[in-house]
């Protein structure tokens, strides 16, 4: 009988908590529009009922 060989495991990055991934999305979103601000001169408009 063989005995199972352990594959070397890499440690998994851990997930963002969701609060930093839209604070980094906002950030990313702010800087975009200080060198772009024509690209967010329109209106953004939610449609009837939300998303």
């Amino acid at each position: 009988m063989s005995t199972p060989v352990e594959a070397t495991q890499q440690p998994q990055p851990q997930p963002q908590p969701e609060s930093e991934r839209l604070e980094q999305l906002l950030g990313d979103v702010r800087e975009d529009a200080r060198h772009r601000p024509e690209a967010y001169l329109e209106d953004t408009r939610v449609p009837a009922g939300g998303e």
